[in-house]
């Protein structure tokens, strides 16, 4: 019994340095990077990088295969997807997990993914997600230039789900 008790409180004791742990700040973080949040989704924000991303924090998402390839634009201001979905092409502005940075290398852009690490423009990968249309409530008010925003929509990439794809 003795035992018992001394395995729970030894648990206890973990979960509360862990739940510590997560619900603190990032205190490594630059709050500039943030971005904007989006006045009808305050979980999806825009980052004040080069190219600005989207990314999100959202705790219930769909778990659906997507997927696809990161492209920039000609001039690297703009990140999107480039994949095919139900048997027709589409290009979709990402909505990346929260803590996903720009990274750049030489002439190479990218993304760091937090769980996954680095995906470069040109790589494919797959994820579990959603499609949210441009139209979608969800995304009403998300300050990114027009020129970020494609005309099929968004591709929402739930946390540590990437994989090569």
């Amino acid at each position: 019994m003795a035992q018992i008790r001394s395995a729970i409180g030894v648990t206890l004791a973990l979960l509360v340095v862990t739940l510590a742990a997560c619900s603190g700040s990032d205190a490594g973080g630059d709050s500039k990077k943030e971005g904007r949040k989006s006045p009808t989704s305050p979980e999806v924000s825009v980052t004040d990088t080069e190219p600005p991303i989207i990314v999100h924090s959202l705790s219930v998402l769909p778990g659906m295969t997507i997927g696809g390839t990161l492209v920039s634009s000609d001039d690297g201001k703009c990140l999107t997807v480039r994949g095919v979905r139900a048997e027709e092409d589409f290009v979709a502005t990402p909505i990346w997990p929260k803590g996903t940075k720009v990274v750049r290398s030489d002439a190479a852009i990218g993304v760091s993914v937090p769980g996954y690490g680095r995906l470069a423009v040109g790589d494919r990968f797959k994820a579990a997600g959603s499609y949210w249309e441009s139209s979608d409530e969800r995304a009403r008010g998300i300050e990114i230039s027009s020129d970020c925003l494609a005309e099929d929509g968004f591709i929402v990439i739930n946390p540590d789900s990437i994989e090569r794809g």
